[in-house]
């Protein structure tokens, strides 16, 4: 036998409630409410789902009172607090509204109809939309599942190095500067930083703080270039980064790698005969070769930049980790005329989720790139912003890329000399002086696929983005970072067997 009564809740929500006499309710929970012991979730929640669950089936109906949480609690032999935060959970669902005085309730507003049953039965939601839609095939990057233990990369950095706790993070610190925000203290945490790294003056107010290299990239060819705009890459080059710049509708040349970096000469040759917007360099540690531009160079391609009239978008990223006790100065350093777009970011030491990037460039300019990075809604980075500021602060994360850069070095030497060793017969490589990754040539007429694939059969996975095969080329980028000397023993071991 079933009686109605209307409560009214404090918000003037009138709710019909059900109340069954001999509550059948106890009965139905007491014999359908499970608690396994051995799962993770914590009992509480496991009781909600399952509560959540009978709603759903219908089981129990919407204006029901439920038992009391003593009275449960005796029914389930559980604690009486574990049943108060069921309770409370479903509550704060929107599942039970719980009255003082009165009881707990299934919200008459939650019902679980047929209809709704019939629409989870379906398929969910469509896999394929009903209209057309253009296929970008410039941004498929390469995408292979974890199938093996060793699949080779062009140089990640070694999540296992990164000790978090060796930071000197103080947020209180960063909290109690007279800044507006931590985006204007870590402006001027990084200016300092940059001055005394990168001998580069750069005011507070023309550094633009982001998320990572990508984003980096994306802004800035999203600000200054527009469909048909030329813009000049190396041969061989980072091929996500000419795929970003792609995106954008520019129009990309390319122009030769030499020893001592790309070649300047057939860079004025193309400047004579048509407008160029934009140069892309990693003047420190190019994509894949590695090689360093030299110090002539870099001012001849500033100079070429002033008279024709292009920006230079200058990339450091990589370089981060930096083998090399005197470094030549970055382009940004050197530019007075206001050409050059800096990009970098702390990726190769920081985890993904707490690092950041930064750029650096003519106010002006970087105002307009700006606009892009709020339309985007990624103007605020939040906690990964006070993570870097207080850990530059403390120089914690200088300590860290220290430390690093001497564990990255001994690796680097480690696997030279397991290349030499092993290898040399059909390779040979210049030793890098910065980065994670090598440039692997090999000999003419040495078939990388069919290397890739015998490699495969081993267990050694090398993804088709490693490998550069052309009339030019037949080399291979391959990264240290992420491994200790047993695991490169073993991939360079069993590559051993294929040149044998």
């Amino acid at each position: 036998m079933f009686w109605y009564k209307n409560i009214i809740l404090p918000d003037g929500i009138n709710v019909p409630v059900v109340n069954m006499s001999g509550s059948p309710v106890i009965d139905v929970l007491s014999n359908t409410l499970v608690v396994n012991r051995q799962d993770t979730k914590a009992v509480y929640m496991q009781l909600a789902e399952q509560i959540t669950t009978l709603l759903r089936g219908e089981i129990l109906k919407a204006g029901t009172a439920l038992p009391g949480t003593r009275q449960l609690s005796v029914a389930l032999q559980l604690h009486r607090k574990t049943i108060v935060a069921t309770y409370e959970e479903l509550a704060l669902q929107g599942i039970v509204i719980m009255i003082p005085n009165k009881g707990t309730f299934i919200n008459h507003d939650i019902v679980f109809s047929s209809l709704q049953s019939s629409i989870d039965e379906k398929n969910g939601f469509p896999q394929k939309a009903k209209f057309q839609i253009p296929h970008n095939r410039i941004l498929e990057i390469e995408s292979r599942k974890q199938i093996s233990d060793y699949v080779l990369d062009d140089g990640n950095p070694d999540g296992r190095l990164f000790e978090g706790e060796k930071l000197g993070i103080g947020f209180s610190g960063v909290f109690g500067k007279n800044y507006t925000n931590t985006s204007s203290f870590l402006q001027h945490i990084l200016s300092r930083y940059i001055s005394e790294t990168n001998h580069i003056s750069v005011p507070e107010n023309q550094i633009l703080i982001t998320s990572n290299k990508a984003m980096n990239i994306a802004l800035i060819t999203l600000a200054l270039l527009k469909k048909d705009d030329v813009v000049i890459v190396a041969d061989p080059g980072n091929y996500i980064i000419n795929m970003a710049i792609q995106q954008t509708g520019a129009v990309l040349k390319t122009i030769p790698m030499e020893s001592d970096g790309f070649d300047v000469g057939a860079l004025e040759e193309i400047c004579k005969k048509q407008t160029i917007r934009m140069v892309f360099v990693e003047p420190q540690n190019h994509y894949p070769t590695t090689t360093i531009l030299s110090y002539a160079k870099r001012l001849e391609l500033l100079r070429l930049a002033s008279q024709y009239g292009f920006f230079i978008l200058e990339e450091e990223t990589d370089s981060l980790i930096n083998f090399q006790k005197n470094k030549l100065p970055s382009l940004a350093a050197l530019d007075s005329e206001g050409v050059v777009v800096y990009s970098h970011s702390f990726e190769q030491v920081m985890r993904p989720d707490w690092n950041i990037g930064y750029i650096v460039a003519p106010k002006n300019v970087l105002d307009e790139i700006r606009k892009y990075l709020v339309y985007i809604g990624a103007g605020h980075i939040g906690l990964a912003q006070h993570i870097v500021a207080s850990a530059l602060q403390s120089g914690g994360l200088q300590r860290i890329i220290k430390k690093n850069t001497k564990s990255y070095l001994e690796r680097r030497n480690q696997l030279c000399q397991l290349l030499h060793r092993d290898w040399s017969q059909y390779t040979h490589f210049e030793v890098p002086k910065a980065g994670l990754g090598l440039w692997l040539n090999f000999e003419w007429g040495f078939n990388l696929s069919s290397f890739a694939k015998k490699y495969g059969n081993e267990g050694i996975i090398i993804p088709n983005s490693l490998l550069y095969q052309s009339r030019k080329w037949i080399a291979m980028r391959l990264g240290f970072g992420k491994w200790n000397e047993e695991e490169m023993a073993v991939f360079v071991e069993k590559g051993k067997a294929y040149f044998i």
